[in-house]
């Protein structure tokens, strides 16, 4: 049975240099835990993202190499969340996947932009299966949990495991959940989801969601970790072998012809 350390970073926005120095913290605990995969927020070293892009583009290059070192300390892989990257003359949202040994290996964007960000960014066109410390792993950022095609696309590509990385806010906080256990259900798939605190706006309640098989094969999500508010660290032990053969049974059940449709809308 295979079974992986997962971590999921809530972290507060409060200045870039400040921030990363406390998300550097919260790895090293991480690491010391012996955790091998860790998932930060979206946007999660900018108080205001959109009023400070130019600021959030150059420090890209430096939070990345922040992450690195202490992946290559701890042997831990990070998915550094949702950071603004520019590529030639697109601004996109991207989530790195730094290795364990501090190199960036891949990295996804965002697909699915949620309004303003329709005006000042450049969506992604591929949703990627990644090998993330053994395991196939996909990414979803934020906004990108909404549509069920883009969790189902990830579990036909062969995903094990979905990372999360968002930015929700206090009036949000349970739907999202919902929608995370509902893709993490309806795919079989784990899913780390990392959400930012930031006093009354963004409310935190990041989890850790895993899925659980019955006597009489019914499959339910469960909560293997969750923190409330505050910036927090949750750490959790996943099987990932117990619920392969269900993702199986429920992928080689569908019908693509009957979903024809989805194509053409």
């Amino acid at each position: 049975m295979r079974t992986i350390r997962v971590a999921g970073l809530q972290l507060r926005p409060g200045g870039v240099e400040n921030t990363v120095n406390r998300a550097l913290r919260l790895l090293e605990s991480a690491g010391k835990r012996e955790v091998e995969v860790a998932c930060l927020p979206e946007a999660w070293p900018h108080t205001t993202p959109y009023l400070e892009l130019e600021a959030a583009t150059e420090a890209y290059d430096a939070i990345v190499s922040s992450l690195s070192r202490v992946a290559r300390e701890y042997g831990m892989w990070i998915a550094a969340g949702g950071l603004y990257k520019q590529d030639g003359d697109a601004l996109k949202i991207v989530c790195p996947i730094i290795s364990d040994s501090g190199d960036v290996v891949g990295e996804q964007e965002k697909v699915h932009l949620f309004r303003v960000e329709r005006q000042l960014f450049q969506r992604g066109q591929k949703l990627n299966v990644f090998n993330i410390a053994g395991v196939k792993t996909g990414i979803l950022i934020c906004h990108d949990i909404v549509y069920p095609e883009a969790a189902r696309v990830l579990a036909i590509k062969g995903a094990e495991l979905i990372l999360h990385p968002s930015r929700i806010v206090s009036e949000g906080v349970g739907v999202w959940r919902q929608y995370v256990k509902v893709r993490s259900v309806e795919n079989r798939i784990p899913i780390v989801a990392a959400n930012i605190y930031l006093r009354r706006l963004f409310g935190g309640g990041s989890i850790i969601t895993g899925l659980r098989q019955s006597r009489r094969g019914v499959v339910y999500p469960i909560s293997l970790a969750s923190v409330g508010a505050g910036e927090k660290l949750m750490v959790a032990d996943m099987e990932l072998d117990a619920i392969a053969g269900a993702r199986e049974e429920r992928l080689a059940n569908r019908l693509p012809s009957a979903y024809m449709e989805l194509i053409s809308a």
